[in-house]
């Protein structure tokens, strides 16, 4: 078994492998499991068909995205961000016309 110091110490790969091996401990696959619930949730099936998608990374490169169909919604929660000093960038996607509506940097 793999000891690990903290989730955010590891990179994409690890924390996958994280996830298959404790889904095994539990006899259970992560992978057809676990992410087949979460896509097939009435929450993420909502933001897959909502218009715009509001990206937002910070200067720790952490990052954010909220989905919604209200493009006003979407650029008062811009503005937000926009007021934190450690947010570097804010961008608005419109799925529908396939464009960014907004695309700020710091």
């Amino acid at each position: 078994m793999n000891v690990y110091s903290g989730f955010d110490a590891l990179n994409d790969e690890e924390f996958d492998d994280l996830m298959q091996e404790m889904a095994e401990a539990s006899a259970d696959d992560y992978f057809t499991n676990e992410l087949a619930k979460e896509f097939a949730s009435p929450e993420f099936q909502a933001q897959l068909h909502a218009r715009y998608q509001l990206i937002v990374v910070w200067d720790d490169i952490s990052s954010k995205t909220e989905s919604c169909n209200d493009i006003i919604a979407a650029l008062n929660a811009a503005t937000i961000y926009m007021m934190d000093t450690s947010c570097n960038h804010v961008s608005i996607y419109d799925w529908k016309k396939h464009k960014d509506v907004l695309d700020w940097n710091r």
